[in-house]
């Protein structure tokens, strides 16, 4: 299985090490970003019957409740609290830009995401994981 070129393969920075016992099933986490601030985290949301996955502010929403899932050696899935583990981050490519949204899971290389340190890279690629909830 191969990690996609986008989206959170290229954003998460998890200080230029790979900790697998960092990443645990037993844990939410929330996603900010270093570029926005931490005032604001990744959430999904539902709106009128279509999946969306936004940068929102801080709150107890169930849609910033993530739950990542290792598949096999660095490579994930991201469960949402909300959309529970039926539903996974999913990739769009529609042409003109890369989207977000939650989509049943499957096993699909649109929702096969994997962390690795990103420390060249400008800041708005940087992401911190905060676990918040045990499960």
């Amino acid at each position: 299985m191969q990690c996609i070129e986008n989206g959170l393969c290229q954003v998460l920075n998890l200080n230029d090490k790979i900790d697998e016992i960092l990443i645990s099933n037993n844990y939410n986490y929330r996603m900010t970003n270093e570029y926005i601030g931490k005032n604001l985290a990744l959430e999904a949301i539902d709106k009128n019957n279509a999946s969306a996955i936004i940068m929102a502010p801080i709150n107890n929403n169930p849609g910033q409740y993530w739950r990542i899932v290792q598949l096999e050696n660095n490579v994930y899935s991201l469960h949402n609290r909300l959309f529970n583990d039926s539903y996974s981050a999913e990739i769009i490519d529609d042409e003109m830009f890369m989207k977000l949204r939650m989509a049943p899971t499957r096993n699909s290389r649109e929702q096969h995401w994997c962390l690795f340190s990103m420390s060249n890279h400008p800041n708005q690629q940087y992401w911190n994981l905060t676990r918040i909830t045990e499960i």
